[in-house]
């Protein structure tokens, strides 16, 4: 479409697309990810999903004090396997360290071989929509707003094992083909350094649906740890 048109999408309190453009064109100024940290230099993790994120190992280690105490029975996944507790929260643990170090911010400008008019839209607005927290419920709005974005997806396909929670973990799965699939278009971003950025964000937003499954969530954890191994170890070919 060639006709004016006032836009205007939220991501938290955060404004994406500026007032008066010509509809498909990027934003005059661009957002920073949901909630993130006001310092110069933000961890690879923002504030809210660094808090979910401690309420999830301390909640485990609750669970493991209670299993240990003979107050619960131990959990288990679909086949009756007990869930190994103190190595989930090892495994959350460390997802707290790495999401508590400081991410440097990439270069603004496009590198060789790309010119600024093949960025599609400003490196921002494609970083914050691989790491908003309300991808799901804006997605029609996020594609309708920013259309020269690839919105492609392979849906989700879990490791051996993990099948079955391909279903809960389509809209992450989702997210996360768009961070690999437009980051192409910023060449600032194509290292390992950033891939395994966008893997976090995966296993974040992963965990972020089993906090919703009640008892479930021990087994949840460790499927979206199996998921997020899998595209970290496997995913190269697929991000360049």
């Amino acid at each position: 479409m060639t006709v004016q048109r006032t836009c205007l999408l939220l991501l938290g309190t955060l404004t994406l697309a500026s007032c008066g453009q010509q509809a498909g064109m990027p934003a005059a100024s661009a957002p920073t990810t949901d909630t993130a940290p006001a310092a110069a230099t933000p961890t690879n993790l923002d504030s809210a999903q660094l808090a979910a994120l401690r309420a999830r190992i301390a909640q485990m280690q609750s669970l493991q004090a209670d299993v240990q105490a003979g107050r619960v029975p131990a959990p288990v996944d679909d086949a009756g396997k007990a869930i190994d507790l103190n190595q989930l929260i090892l495994d959350l643990q460390a997802d707290l360290r790495e999401g508590l170090s400081p991410r440097p911010l990439p270069a603004a400008q496009p590198g060789a071989g790309l010119s600024a008019q093949a960025a599609p839209y400003a490196l921002s607005t494609y970083t914050t929509i691989a790491a908003t927290n309300t991808f799901r419920s804006r997605y029609w709005t996020l594609r309708g707003a920013f259309p020269r974005f690839n919105w492609g997806n392979d849906g989700c396909s879990g490791p051996a094992g993990y099948t079955g929670w391909s279903d809960e973990f389509f809209w992450p799965c989702v997210q996360h083909d768009f961070g690999y699939r437009n980051a192409r278009f910023y060449p600032s971003r194509m290292n390992e350094a950033d891939r395994h950025w966008i893997d976090g964000q995966f296993k974040q937003h992963m965990q972020a649906v089993c906090d919703t499954l009640g008892w479930r969530k021990p087994f949840c954890y460790v499927a979206a740890q199996a998921f997020y191994t899998a595209v970290y170890l496997r995913g190269g070919s697929s991000y360049y």
